[in-house]
C-alpha cells in the first residue's frame, strides 16, 4: 500500500531557505533595523517586515522562530527598548514617558511598560526618577 501526501500537508523544508539565502535575509534584516530603524514603525508586523525587506513572509517565520529562536515582538521590543534608554538620557527631562513609548515605535503605554520592565528590570518612571537623582 503506497501513501499520498495530502495536499494540506505543508513540506516544512519547502520553507526553510538555503544558509546563502539566511545570510542575505539576515543581513537585510540587520540593514532594516540598525540603519534604517525600521523598529521605530508603530504599525511593524511579520507582513510590514516582509513588504519592506522583501523577505518571503514564510521565510521571515522560518527566521524567528528556527533560525534565531525569538520572539518576533521580543525582537522588536528589544530595539525599540535600546532606543527609548536612548531619548531618556537625551531628552527624558524634557519628553514625556508617553512621548518616548511614543517616538520609540510602542502603540500602548502599557506595552513599552511591560517590555521596558522585561529589559532594565525597573519601569520607565523609576528609571527616570534614578537617573534623575545621578544628573542633579
Amino acid at each position: 500500500m503506497s501513501k499520498m501526501k495530502d495536499s494540506n500537508t505543508k513540506d516544512i523544508t519547502s520553507n526553510t531557505p538555503s544558509q546563502k539565502k539566511i545570510e542575505e535575509y539576515m543581513s537585510r534584516l540587520h540593514n532594516h533595523f540598525e540603519n534604517k530603524q525600521l523598529y521605530l514603525r508603530n504599525d511593524l508586523n511579520r507582513i510590514v517586515i516582509s513588504q519592506v525587506t522583501q523577505i518571503p513572509i514564510e521565510h521571515i517565520d522560518y527566521l524567528f522562530n528556527n533560525y534565531l529562536e525569538l520572539d518576533l515582538n521580543y525582537f522588536i521590543a528589544e530595539y525599540r527598548i535600546g532606543y527609548a534608554l536612548n531619548l531618556m538620557q537625551e531628552k527624558g527631562d524634557v519628553y514625556t514617558l508617553n512621548a518616548i513609548s511614543y517616538e520609540s515605535g510602542f502603540r500602548s503605554r502599557a506595552t513599552f511598560n511591560k517590555y521596558f520592565k522585561i529589559f532594565t528590570n525597573v519601569l520607565p518612571s523609576e528609571y527616570l526618577n534614578k537617573s534623575k537623582r545621578f544628573t542633579s
